[in-house]
């Protein structure tokens, strides 16, 4: 009888509490084996154990072409930050058939909610002001206001149009703003597909 597949958590920095819940553990060994190690990056003589059954690692493991290699049974390895660290051999990955996929897409929204928040910030100036007012020097009216910026109407431009890059033009539809995007990696037919202008780094920068 063929064991259920392998799955691999070790997903420093993110805690037990952050990616591994109950109902999330309980969902997984439903369904599969599950070996866990948090609090650090897992063991090399660990990671060597679980390379020949391993089925998904879930972390940031260390998977060079060597460990690919030998990890026979793996499909896929989930990314738990939204960056990608050279602890992967992606090129020999992609020629194995194994699937790298990032967590950005589940932070995406989050982080475009801060980036707006803080642009909203500081464009009004609030720290500023919440600290002068804390210290009895705050300005009122227009004099408080002489700086001040605003989202509405105002000219965006996004250097990155993935995950990440993507995110935050529907939060900005309601402001009307013009909204230009730079990406090398994307071709101009796909940038023409959102409500943006496709730029130049250099315009986008500008």
């Amino acid at each position: 009888m063929a064991l259920d597949p392998l799955i691999f958590l070790d997903p420093h920095p993110r805690t037990r509490s952050m990616v591994f819940p109950p109902r999330v553990s309980e969902a997984l060994g439903a369904q599969a084996r599950v070996r866990c190690h948090f609090g650090s990056r897992a063991p090399d003589e660990l990671v060597e154990a679980i390379l020949p059954e391993v089925s998904i690692i879930v972390g940031q493991t260390r998977m060079q072409r060597e460990r690919l290699a030998r990890a026979r049974n793996l499909k896929a390895i989930l990314n738990v930050k939204g960056n990608w660290e050279p602890n992967i051999d992606y090129a020999e990955a992609q020629r194995l058939g194994i699937h790298v996929l990032s967590a950005a897409p589940a932070m995406a929204r989050a982080v475009a909610e801060y980036c707006l928040s803080r642009a909203i910030n500081l464009g009004r100036g609030f720290s500023d002001a919440n600290r002068m007012f804390r210290e009895h020097r705050e300005a009122n009216g227009i004099a408080g206001n002489r700086c001040a910026g605003t989202p509405c109407g105002a000219v965006v431009g996004l250097v990155g149009f993935g995950n990440l890059g993507r995110s935050p033009v529907p939060l900005l539809g309601p402001f009307g703003c013009a909204i230009s995007a730079y990406d090398p990696w994307l071709p101009e037919s796909e940038l023409r597909k959102h409500p943006i202008h496709p730029a130049s780094f250099g315009d986008v920068i500008s």
